[in-house]
């Protein structure tokens, strides 16, 4: 496991989602239930040298642009399409190991969900690097409960943008 002020230095940057799972259970054999975003993702995670950090996530479908070019000129139906599947959050941030594990939480300022705002949103960090490419796997420690109630764990995997320059992709929607 690398060093928390190595770590804290190899998260900061932009990062985009490749991945989210939610599995029944923790661990090798937890059952994969869902892909909640299919297989194409849309999401970025950005960390600052200041200790600041920003998330936003949301299927591509939902990110189709709107009947209407105002977001305030948007029925209620279309905004809570989008709304309903958009995740976002940002807060301080700070890493610390606990059972030789790195922590990543996040002080939520500000959140879509203001269910959220004030919480500390802790997730499991695991660093990785593949064919010359840094990957991050979060794991929540809260549960996501779904429909029916079940309680479920997430998975979300990003990989790392290092140039704005060359990054062009978007969503395909």
């Amino acid at each position: 496991m690398l060093h928390i002020e190595q770590s804290h230095t190899a998260l900061l940057g932009c990062w985009k989602l490749t991945k989210f799972q939610v599995f029944l259970g923790d661990g090798p054999d937890s059952l994969l239930l869902t892909q909640p975003h299919g297989t194409e993702t849309f999401g970025r995670i950005m960390f600052s040298k200041e200790g600041w950090m920003s998330v936003s996530l949301t299927p591509p479908e939902r990110a189709k642009p709107l009947a209407t070019s105002e977001w305030t000129m948007a029925s209620d139906q279309d905004v809570l399409w989008v709304a309903r599947a958009y995740t976002t959050y940002m807060g301080a941030f700070k890493i610390y190991e606990r059972n030789q594990e790195m922590i990543l939480e996040c002080k939520v300022d500000i959140s879509l969900d203001p269910s959220w705002i004030g919480s500390a949103q802790k997730r499991r960090v695991t660093l990785s690097e593949k064919d010359g490419k840094k990957f991050m796997t979060l794991k929540p420690m809260q549960f996501l409960v779904m429909p029916g109630g079940t309680k479920t764990l997430g998975m979300l995997e990003w990989e790392k943008i290092d140039d704005p320059s060359v990054h062009k992709e978007s969503p395909k929607i």
